[in-house]
C-alpha cells in the first residue's frame, strides 16, 4: 500500500489506531533510554509525530504531537529548566508539541503540493491518451474504458462507470466499469431510468447531477443498498453525458468506497470525463451513421443516392446526377455550370490531385476495378467540401482499357471537420488553450532543424508564475486557473503569429521565437514581463488581483545548439530570475 493509499483505502478509525500503536512503539524505546540520552529520546517521539503526519494525515498526527510531549516531558523538562531558569514544565510540552506540529504541517503540505504537480501531469498524459483514441478512431467501449481508468488514477479508492441509454432512451447499459464487481455491473446493467432510481438512473432521468453521500442512507437507493453494501461501495455521484444539441446520451458515475463527499476537484473530474465521453459517444454516431450510408449506396451506382456521377475515359468527360451537383453547389440546368464540373482537375484541391491521379492510373493499368478516394472538390462559392468517392469500371476495351466508370459521391466534410477538431484538441492544453508540452516539443524540435539548415537567430523563454501557490491557496484553484487563462491569452495578444507557446508545467510556459536573436528575444521578453504585471484578473469575489513572472531567455547561438540545450539554459535562466526577486527577465549566459 503506498502513500497516498493510506489516505483514502483506510477509515479514519483505523488512521488513528495505527497512529497510536506507533505512538506506544515509540514510548517503548523511550523506556529504553538513559537519563543521559535526552536527546534520543526526543528525536524519537519527533520522528515519529512525522511519519504520522506524512502518512495517516493532519489529525493523528496532531494526536500523537501532544501525546509525544506528554509522554517525553520527563526527557525535555531538565534542559529547558537550564536554558529558561524556569520551575515550569509544561513549557518543554508545549514547545515539542507545536514545533512537531509545524514540522509535520509543513512535510504534509510540501508532500500535497508535490503530488497535486505530479498529479496534474498524469491527468493530461491520459486525456491526450484519450483525445488519440478518438481521433484514430478506436471502438467506443476502449475509449470509453480509458475515459474511467483515466477518472480512477485520480484516487485509488474511486471507481467508475460509464451507462449509455438503449435506442428508446428508457433503459441504461453498462458500457465500461473495469473495476467494478462483475456481479454489481450485471445487476446495473438494462437499468429502467427514473426519479429515485439510483444515483444513474436519476441523474439520466432528470438530466441533472445526482450527488449521493451515503448509499446506505439515500432514499435513492432503497432498493440497490444491499447490493451496493456487497459491493463495498459508500458513495455515489453520477453526471448526465449530453450531446451538443442537450440530448441525454448517459451517465458517468464515481463511486467511493465509503461515504463521502466530493470536493470541487472530484466535481470537475466527473464533468470532463462526460465532456470526454460525449465527444467519444457523438463520434460513434457519425461514424455509424456514415458507415450505414455507405452500406446503403454501396450498390447504388445506378439508382439514387448522394451523388451519383458517370465518368467516359475516351473523352474525359463526366455526368453527374442532379444531386451532385447540389452538393457541390451547382445549378445542373446551367451549361457552364455543367462544363465547369467536367474540368475536373480545376475543381480538385491541389492536394487531392496527386492522390487522384494515382488512383485512376491504377484503373488504367488494369491494377483493380474500384476506385475509392477521399478528395476536396471546389463549390459554386467558392469554398471546399470533402467527398467520399467511390467508383468502379463498368466496361473495358478489348485491350483491356478502361472505358466507363460509374460512381457516388458522399458528403463528408463534417466528418472531416470533426477529426481536425479531435486532432486538434489532442495537441492543446485543454485549459489554456495553447500547445501542450508534448506538441510544444515537436514544434521546437521542427524549428530548431529548420535554423539550423539556415542558419537563423531562434530564442527561448521559460516563463513562471511568481508565488502562484499562494494564490491557489489564498483564492482556490479556480482562481489560479483564472489567471493561467489569462497569461496564456495575454501571451497570445503580445507575441507573433509565428512565436510558439506551450504550457510545460502547472504554472510554466515555453515560448519559442523564431528568428529571434539574444537582443530582440531580450527586448521582447521585457515588454511581455511589464504587459503582464500590468494585468488585473477579476475574480469570483469581485476583487481584482495582480500578479508577476519570471522569464529565463536563451538564444540559440551555435548549430550545434539542441532543444534540450537550449530548454535547460532558459531553465537555469528561469531559476536566476526567481533567485534575485523574481518580477524579472534574466539572459542566459552563453
Amino acid at each position: 500500500m503506498n502513500f497516498e493509499e493510506m489516505h483514502t483505502k483506510l477509515p479514519p478509525t483505523y488512521r488513528y489506531l495505527i497512529a497510536i500503536v506507533l505512538f506506544f512503539i515509540a514510548f517503548f524505546l523511550r523506556l529504553k533510554f538513559t537519563a543521559a540520552e535526552e536527546n534520543v529520546a526526543y528525536i524519537t517521539f519527533y520522528l515519529t509525530t512525522l511519519i504520522c503526519f506524512y502518512l495517516l494525515g493532519t489529525g493523528p498526527g496532531i494526536v500523537v504531537a501532544m501525546l509525544s510531549g506528554i509522554a517525553g516531558e520527563y526527557y525535555f523538562v531538565k534542559p529547558f529548566e537550564v536554558l529558561l531558569s524556569t520551575q515550569k514544565s509544561y513549557i518543554p510540552l508545549v514547545f515539542f508539541s507545536l514545533t512537531s506540529c509545524l514540522s509535520g504541517l509543513i512535510i504534509t503540505r510540501l508532500r500535497q503540493y508535490s503530488d497535486e504537480l505530479k498529479q496534474a501531469e498524469v491527468r493530461e498524459k491520459f486525456r491526450s491518451h484519450v483525445l488519440e483514441l478518438i481521433t484514430k478512431g478506436a471502438p467506443l467501449p476502449d475509449i470509453l474504458r480509458a475515459i474511467i481508468l483515466w477518472v480512477e488514477q485520480e484516487n485509488p479508492a474511486i471507481r467508475g462507470s460509464i451507462m449509455l441509454l438503449d435506442m428508446e432512451g428508457k433503459r441504461l447499459l453498462a458500457t465500461a466499469a473495469p473495476n467494478l464487481p462483475r456481479f454489481y455491473v450485471a445487476a446495473i446493467n438494462n437499468l429502467s431510468i427514473g426519479e429515485g432510481v439510483g444515483s444513474c438512473g436519476t441523474a439520466a432521468f432528470t438530466g441533472k447531477r445526482v450527488i449521493v453521500e451515503d448509499i446506505q442512507k439515500h432514499p435513492y437507493w432503497h432498493y440497490f443498498k444491499e447490493l451496493a453494501g456487497q459491493a463495498r461501495l459508500g458513495s455515489c455521484w453520477s453526471e448526465p453525458i449530453r450531446s451538443t444539441q442537450g440530448k441525454i446520451l448517459g451517465t458517468v458515475a464515481i463511486y467511493h468506497q465509503y461515504t463521502y463527499r466530493p470536493t470541487e476537484a472530484n466535481i470537475m473530474l466527473i464533468e470532463q470525463a462526460a465532456y470526454l465521453a460525449s465527444i467519444a459517444i457523438e463520434k460513434n454516431h457519425s461514424e455509424l451513421a456514415l458507415k450505414k450510408n455507405e452500406e446503403r449506396w454501396r450498390f447504388a451506382l445506378e439508382g439514387a443516392g448522394d451523388g451519383v456521377w458517370e465518368y467516359d475515359f475516351q473523352t474525359g468527360k463526366t455526368e453527374a446526377s442532379p444531386r451532385l451537383m447540389e452538393i457541390l453547389g451547382l445549378n445542373a440546368n446551367l451549361p457552364e455550370d455543367i462544363e465547369r464540373f467536367n474540368h475536373w482537375a480545376a475543381h480538385t484541391h491541389p492536394d487531392s490531385i496527386t492522390s487522384t491521379m494515382m488512383a485512376i492510373q491504377a484503373m488504367t493499368d488494369n491494377k483493380t476495378d474500384r476506385y475509392q478516394i477521399e478528395q476536396q472538390k471546389l463549390c459554386g462559392d467558392g469554398s471546399y467540401k470533402w467527398l467520399l468517392n467511390r467508383g468502379m469500371v463498368i466496361s473495358r476495351s478489348s485491350d483491356g482499357k478502361p472505358l466507363r466508370m460509374i460512381g457516388t459521391s458522399t458528403d463528408i466534410t463534417e466528418r472531416k471537420q470533426l477529426e481536425d477538431e479531435f486532432k486538434r484538441q489532442a495537441r492543446i492544453d485543454f485549459l489554456t488553450g495553447v500547445s501542450n508540452r508534448r506538441y510544444f516539443m515537436e514544434q521546437a524540435e521542427q524549428e530548431i532543424q529548420r535554423t539550423s539548415r539556415y542558419d537563423a537567430p531562434l530564442s527561448f523563454f521559460m516563463l513562471d508564475i511568481d508565488l502562484f501557490k499562494q494564490v491557489n491557496d489564498t483564492y482556490g484553484h479556480k482562481s489560479g486557473d483564472i489567471i493561467l487563462k489569462r497569461m496564456a491569452a495575454v501571451c497570445r495578444e503580445t507575441l507573433r503569429e509565428i512565436d510558439i507557446i506551450g504550457r510545460v508545467g502547472g504554472e510554466e510556459f515555453a515560448i519559442l521565437l523564431p528568428e529571434t536573436d539574444k537582443a530582440q528575444a531580450a527586448e521582447v521578453a521585457e515588454r511581455l514581463r511589464a504587459v503582464l504585471a500590468n494585468q488585473k484578473v477579476p475574480l469570483e469575489a469581485g476583487v481584482p488581483i495582480q500578479f508577476t513572472v519570471s522569464i529565463g531567455v536563451a538564444s540559440r547561438v551555435s548549430k550545434q545548439d539542441n532543444i534540450d540545450m537550449l530548454l535547460n539554459l532558459a531553465d537555469e535562466a528561469l531559476y536566476q530570475a526567481k533567485k534575485y526577486g523574481r518580477n524579472r527577465v534574466y539572459i542566459a549566459m552563453q
